[in-house]
């Protein structure tokens, strides 16, 4: 039963559709499991600093969890696609 957790910083808040971001990851993350036991949750930060602190500065992270018995191959697809879907 994958979990994945998706911080974000709160600039994005109107940038981003964070329940359809939700559904797309979810999407990819049945591609390893049935949808039924994917758990997704999303965090915004208020309180955060990038770089330099610029305020148009933003990050977004993902945090996969998965029980043990995947191939290592099928991890970093899991990986590859997520991070292509979130550039």
């Amino acid at each position: 039963m994958p979990h994945l957790t998706v911080e974000y910083s709160d600039n994005l808040l109107e940038e981003i559709n964070h329940q359809q971001v939700l559904k797309n990851l979810q999407r990819i993350l049945a591609t390893v499991s049935e949808v039924a036991a994917t758990k997704l949750r999303a965090i915004t930060h208020r309180d955060f600093l990038v770089g330099m602190g610029e305020e148009s500065c933003a990050f977004i992270h993902l945090t996969i969890r998965l029980l043990p018995g995947r191939t290592l191959e099928a991890k970093k697809t899991l990986g590859e696609q997520m991070t292509l879907y979130l550039q």
